[in-house]
């Protein structure tokens, strides 16, 4: 009787121990050598990829706050008073009155709308503002509008302002 040794010999069978060494030389040793490299490669992408998202976002806010601080630079600075000359039709000429004391406020209206005003207490005269006014608007509705604030009482009479 023969062995299974001599069977396998004889058929052309190759050994199945010497194969899988073989084969884990040949394949598994090598694909181990390979995986730390893939995840190399991958990890270096994330990294690049990583690095443009957080640079984008860096850039695109300094961009933002660049145009802020334009915007703020085109606000009136304390105590200014600024004319707005709007050729859009449907929107309204204003006064906006930035950190501006109540004596100028009084005067720039007075003047527009032809009347006179009167401070029946000083203290009033240097009362900060920051108000906005239509020059649609009818002195009814600017008094009413400054009677509004706590620190200034307005009345109308006879084509004058009395301010207290």
């Amino acid at each position: 009787m023969m062995k299974p040794e001599d069977i396998d010999n004889k058929i052309g069978m190759p050994d199945i121990d010497k194969e899988w060494e073989k084969f884990q030389r040949e394949v598994i040793d090598a694909e181990e050598k390979i995986v730390p490299i893939r995840s190399t490669i991958y990890r270096k992408i994330a990294a690049v990829a990583a690095t443009v998202v957080g640079l984008s976002c860096f850039s695109y806010a300094c961009i933002w706050f660049s145009g802020a601080l334009e915007r703020d630079e085109a606000q009136p600075t304390d105590g200014q008073i600024v004319e707005s000359t709007n050729d859009n039709l449907t929107t309204p000429d204003v006064f906006l009155f930035d950190n501006v004391e109540m004596e100028e406020i009084a005067e720039t209206i007075c003047r527009y709308y032809q009347m006179e005003h009167e401070f029946e207490n000083d203290e009033v005269r240097h009362v900060r503002m920051f108000l906005q006014i239509n020059k649609g608007e009818s002195v009814e509705n600017i008094v009413d509008m400054l009677n509004n604030f706590k620190k200034v009482n307005v009345r109308l009479e006879n084509n004058k302002l009395f301010i207290k």
